[in-house]
């Protein structure tokens, strides 16, 4: 499975942003940054429901190592 971006000049470019997740970490946090300035209350929610994906995973990852241990 090939996971670099086709295409050469400005698409590549596009399209490295958009696959690398550390640059895509960068845009979506200046995205939240952007609407806590523009609208709090959305910017909440969403900064809530991404915290509780987070610590829905945590919690899966936890699990899983216990199971492994106690086994």
């Amino acid at each position: 499975m090939n996971s670099a971006p086709a295409g050469a000049g400005a698409r590549r470019a596009v399209g490295e942003l958009l696959t690398c997740p550390f640059c895509t970490s960068v845009w979506i946090a200046t995205a939240l940054t952007t609407t806590f300035a523009l609208s709090p209350r959305i910017a909440r929610l969403v900064a809530a429901a991404l915290t509780s994906a987070v610590v829905s995973d945590i919690s899966q990852y936890a699990y899983s190592a216990m199971r492994r241990v106690s086994t």
